[in-house]
């Protein structure tokens, strides 16, 4: 990003002062509409680029990628300021929600290089002129793979998880006794990563489960406003699992309709970055669960979780787990685990303030 010359950035508590009673009515005549495939950019620029806009006139950039993406606009400004160095009703806007109201969005004016990136998978840009001031814009939008955020960057362990800590996790529903059976990870925007072992049965029926997401205390609706409930279309298990070894106990679960992403609901990240040993060895990973507290004991309501430490496959055959596999992965920490109903659940593993998921 270039250097800064003199760039003044106000932020927009104020804006309520500056916009009119309808926002609409600025943008009548300029109402651009971006969408963005995944693996693309472009550039949005101000009328007339890269001469001035036009004194008194405005226009606004409502800019939308797919969902698991955001968006960063790098913008090269060059909007007029008065000799006390003040918005002379010249602005630039930049909304990082994606609404189109601008209220709360922080405005900018001066000369000068900026970059913001929008929280989700929505940016508006905006421009407004005064009658006798103009100015110039131009930014190169880009699109960033979203993944594993989090309300909180602290982490410990044996605990009840903060709302909306592990935007991932998904209760899987028996959708006949409405109770919670397994745990799942959302991984994209229709498909969850669970357990193979927990559908058999009726379970096995796709219409009989469903996934609920972005929850933490599921008895009651006051605790968080992101909590959803989705049904699923196919289950599908890895070709290879082996119900008695419980090798490749994997399964997708397909949702009928997308799951909406929003600050507490979204996907984690896959460990495609990791060498396939990284996670060998006294690595400390989450186990988050709705599973019971002990042994036979109550489930949590709440979702709970646990920090758990990863062991070598030769340290965890020492101890007695002589059936894993080099394809599976061994954690151990005296006085914790994960228990009945957990199952499904993935170990989360924190990384550059971002949740992986391993199996």
């Amino acid at each position: 990003m270039g250097k800064r010359l003199g760039l003044l950035l106000i932020i927009g508590f104020a804006l309520t002062t500056i916009l009119p009673t309808s926002v609409n009515a600025w943008f009548e005549s300029c109402d651009r509409q971006i969408v963005l495939a995944a693996g693309t950019s472009t550039t949005v620029s101000s009328p007339n680029y890269s001469s001035n806009y036009g004194a008194g006139t405005s226009c606004r950039y409502q800019i939308q990628a797919p969902q698991g993406f955001t968006i960063t606009a790098s913008c090269s400004i060059k909007i007029y300021r008065d000799a006390n160095n003040n918005c002379a009703n010249e602005y630039f806007y930049v909304m990082r929600d994606g609404s189109k109201e601008l209220l709360g969005s922080e405005y900018l004016c001066g000369t000068g290089s900026v970059q913001r990136t929008s929280r989700f998978n929505k940016l508006t840009l905006a421009y407004t002129s005064g009658s006798y001031n103009t100015g110039s814009f131009t930014c190169s939008l880009t699109l960033n793979c979203d993944c594993g955020w989090s309300v909180s960057s602290k982490i410990v362990g044996g605990r009840t998880a903060a709302v909306n800590e592990y935007i991932s996790m998904v209760g899987a529903v028996n959708l006949l006794s409405n109770s919670l059976f397994c745990g799942g990870a959302i991984i994209s925007p229709f498909y969850i990563l669970s357990a193979a072992h927990c559908f058999t049965g009726s379970l096995a029926t796709p219409a009989n489960v469903g996934a609920l997401v972005g929850d933490h205390d599921y008895t009651t609706g006051s605790d968080t406003s992101y909590s959803a409930l989705y049904r699923i279309s196919s289950i599908v298990k890895h070709g290879l699992y082996n119900s008695v070894t419980n090798v490749n106990d994997i399964a997708l679960l397909k949702t009928s309709s997308e799951i909406q992403y929003n600050a507490g609901v979204g996907p984690a990240c896959l460990p495609y970055g990791f060498a396939i040993n990284a996670f060998d060895n006294n690595v400390i990973l989450d186990a988050p669960g709705w599973g019971t507290t002990s042994f036979a004991g109550p489930v949590s309501t709440v979702l709970r979780t646990v920090q758990l430490n990863t062991m070598d496959l030769t340290t965890c055959k020492s101890r007695g787990m002589t059936d894993v596999t080099s394809g599976q992965l061994c954690t151990y920490t005296a006085g914790k685990d994960t228990c009945q109903y957990d199952s499904g659940g993935s170990l989360y593993y924190r990384y550059n303030k971002l949740y992986t998921i391993l199996l």
